[in-house]
């Protein structure tokens, strides 16, 4: 299915944007520059609450150049080529609305079917051939995208240079660059080696020296509202995010309203609702189990209660609520496959995209784990997920300081496993994917399997991470 939400969501999730509407005045400022744009979330927002403050966008990217164009009346010219170029006549007397259209679809098959496997060849083939349907999709979001862009200016390269003439011109600047070295040319590689267009020149951006920019700009006298990946000690924090697929960022201005308050959960997504979690001191080889298909809200509430922060997550179009007796145990989130996996196919096994437990002891994190795989959860998988195709596996990945998971050591076997690079948002050394098979059995015949064999009264281990929240 077309999914473009990666591409338009931009960098600052709607909530915390809004947190960032709240904490900063920008009602003093004479003008706004803002150091990379991309899909302008902060030029949009801002627009809407201060629409008679002048917006001065930028960015490298040639996404950014067509929008900005296409909002200012300035068409950004470019030309599909290479494995792109039987586009051109396809799109022959195309709108500049249609060609962007087009240039979403480049972006979101360059990222997810850029491949030359069978299976990226396969879906390929299917997006273009029904090529206008899916430029008229992407045609759709870039006409609502702009409707809401007035730019005042847009300055194609390097941010840093686009930052000190707003700071020259006496306007208030934004920093909303890439958290990762590299990540606009890895981002937009399939783009620029398929496509001719008028790029410009930068420098290329060390997310290191975050803090030497963060100093030149607050001695200039400023105002300023910038995000970065780390906490800065004697940085005026304006609030931070921490919950949800992307990772944690804080956000600092001077700027700050008058009695203004960090909000630590500005982010908090999920659904509150009542529960008792688990205490091992009351379960038994008599416990009863039960499985409770839930919704999306249910189980991202726990998430966020519970996994550590260094953890990203993300919703799943199914989930459970496992319980023991009338206690919350844990939760379970399966997604469908988005890529081939060792010797599994797509059509072959289901994503556990988290199992999350409410305890750290009495090792009930291996239980929800083995319930992942049970046949009853795997059924209602095949049908919701697969097509009622039968599932081989199940398959998840853990990133963790350790080349062996404890969680899922002897329930579980490595399917692959790599050393993580410097830039692993979570700072793990490993990552680790691992399968487990279906298990025919009941839910309770799995629980005394476990109990039988993992379950240990451990409450006096101490536990030096913090958890629930």
């Amino acid at each position: 299915m077309f999914q473009s939400n990666e591409i338009f969501n931009g960098s600052i999730p709607p909530i915390c944007m809004m947190q960032i509407i709240k904490a900063v005045d920008f009602s003093s400022w004479k003008s706004c520059y803002v150091g990379c744009s991309g899909t302008f979330t902060f030029e949009r927002a801002i627009g809407k609450r201060y629409p008679k403050l002048p917006m001065h966008g930028n960015d490298v990217s040639l996404l950014s150049g067509v929008l900005s164009g296409i909002a200012m009346g300035k068409p950004e010219r470019f030309e599909f080529r290479e494995r792109l170029a039987h586009w051109e006549p396809m799109l022959d007397g195309a709108s500049e609305m249609e060609r962007a259209g087009a240039l979403i679809l480049a972006l979101y098959l360059g990222r997810v079917y850029g491949g030359k496997s069978e299976h990226a060849k396969r879906h390929w083939l299917y997006y273009e051939n029904r090529f206008p349907d899916y430029v008229k999709k992407g045609t759709e979001q870039i006409r609502a995208l702009v409707h809401e862009l007035n730019l005042a200016s847009y300055f194609p390269g390097d941010f840093r240079a686009h930052l000190r003439k707003g700071i020259q011109e006496g306007g208030g600047v934004i920093v909303s660059a890439p958290f990762i070295s590299g990540w606009y040319e890895k981002w937009f590689k399939f783009i620029n080696e398929n496509i001719a267009w008028n790029e410009p020149s930068y420098d290329l951006w060390n997310p290191d020296r975050f803090p030497e920019l963060m100093q030149e700009i607050e001695e200039s006298g400023a105002p300023y509202v910038m995000v970065y990946k780390n906490k800065i000690e004697d940085g005026k924090l304006a609030c931070y995010h921490r919950v949800g697929m992307k990772p944690k960022f804080f956000v600092y201005s001077n700027s700050q309203r008058t009695g203004s308050v960090v909000d630590h959960n500005s982010s908090g997504t999920g659904t509150p609702f009542r529960f008792k979690p688990v205490d091992i001191e009351d379960i038994d080889a008599d416990t009863k189990v039960e499985i409770v298909r839930c919704k999306a809200g249910y189980a991202d509430y726990i998430k966020g209660l519970y996994l550590q922060e260094n953890i990203p997550w993300t919703s799943g179009p199914l989930n459970f609520l496992i319980y023991l007796d009338d206690m919350l145990a844990g939760i379970l989130t399966f997604s469908m496959p988005k890529h081939n996996i060792g010797s599994h196919k797509t059509t072959e096994y289901v994503y556990l995209l988290s199992d999350t437990c409410t305890t750290r002891f009495g090792r009930v994190s291996k239980l929800i784990a083995m319930l992942a795989c049970q046949s009853d959860v795997l059924r209602e998988a095949s049908h919701r997920l697969l097509h009622r195709r039968p599932i081989k596996a199940v398959v998840t990945t853990v990133r963790s300081n350790h080349p062996v998971s404890m969680k899922y050591r002897g329930i579980y076997k490595i399917l692959k496993k790599q050393e993580a690079d410097a830039n692993e948002r979570s700072g793990a050394r490993f990552i680790i994917n691992y399968e487990g098979h279906p298990r025919e059995q009941s839910p309770q015949e799995v629980y005394a399997e476990w109990f039988k064999r993992y379950f240990k009264d451990d409450r006096n281990r101490q536990v030096t991470t913090s958890y629930a929240r």
